[in-house]
């Protein structure tokens, strides 16, 4: 029987990678798009047109069972502009919503909703889905959206309208990710011989998970047809000094290059919550690699 991805945002960061990686991995798979001619996808997907809005329209971009990994989001260019509030859920989260009514109009379809673990309340060390959304402190615009179109996917699962899985991502790195943050800064300043500077004593602390092992646990959800809501990290935290220091390994940088700043009298900046993954290594043996090797990944994908 013919297994059939259809994925949506499929030119994204980590859209292009799962389109690859499902193919190698035998499935028949459709990429939506917003711009085919642009697209550049693996010439082994069928590259379709497509937008988010409007998709409750078309039903037939799906296909009788298929299994539909749902990337497509709205990213403002500001997380602090509340200006971005209305595209957000106009996109993510009523978006949403026309993904989950075309594709229960499609017999034998199930979906893969790919969310947010930062839309967790604030709190220190891991969190299991059990956990409280609250996500007021830092990008409340886009993260609301998110956590909207959780409910409501949720809702057509508890009844019986459409399967369903919703992976909480946490904050992903690796191949193909955009220039400006902290790890490809990091990379490019220690590749060149220049120093990195890392602030407040290097105690921010972050769940990275590495693109590929989010692309393994959509692939493990689609062929078990997963239902529920699983985490998606690291299940553990580091630090920004960590992250320096592993990166000057990786490099094979000297030490000295990467110079501290004193931590500030102020408590150390609450950063997102790390993900406690143990429910998706049970049930679908998720296995997310070390961030020594997450690193050494994306720095051999630079040359």
């Amino acid at each position: 029987m013919t297994r059939r991805l259809v994925v949506t945002g499929a030119t994204g960061f980590i859209g292009r990678r799962l389109v690859s990686a499902a193919a190698d991995a035998g499935w028949t798979v459709r990429a939506l798009v917003r711009r085919p001619a642009e697209a550049e996808l693996d010439s082994r997907a069928e590259v379709m047109r497509w937008q988010l809005e409007g998709a409750g329209a078309r039903p037939e971009v799906f296909g009788d069972g298929a299994v539909v990994a749902h990337l497509a989001a709205m990213i403002p260019a500001d997380y602090a502009d509340p200006g971005a509030a209305q595209a957000c859920f106009q996109v993510n989260a009523l978006g949403t919503l026309e993904v989950l009514r075309a594709a229960e109009a499609v017999e034998g379809a199930h979906l893969i909703h790919v969310s947010s673990g930062n839309c967790y309340a604030p709190r220190a060390g891991l969190v299991t889905e059990d956990a409280p959304l609250f996500p007021s402190p830092r990008a409340p615009w886009y993260l609301t959206s998110k956590a909207t179109a959780e409910v409501w996917v949720e809702h057509f699962r508890l009844a019986g309208r459409l399967g369903s899985a919703v992976l909480r991502v946490s904050s992903v790195y690796g191949p193909g990710m955009v220039a400006g943050g902290l790890i490809p800064i990091f990379a490019s300043r220690l590749l060149a011989g220049q120093p990195v500077q890392v602030h407040d004593g290097g105690r921010y602390t972050v769940d990275l998970v590495h693109v590929d092992d989010v692309v393994a646990a959509i692939l493990a959800a689609a062929d078990r047809r997963a239902c529920g809501i699983y985490n998606v990290g690291a299940g553990r935290l580091t630090t920004t000094l960590e992250v320096a220091q592993a990166m000057t390994a990786v490099c094979d940088a000297a030490p000295s290059l990467v110079t501290v700043d004193p931590p500030s009298d102020a408590p150390a900046a609450l950063g997102f919550a790390g993900l406690d993954v143990s429910r998706a290594r049970a049930d679908q043996g998720y296995a997310p690699r070390s961030l020594r090797d997450g690193l050494t990944s994306y720095v051999r994908s630079l040359s």
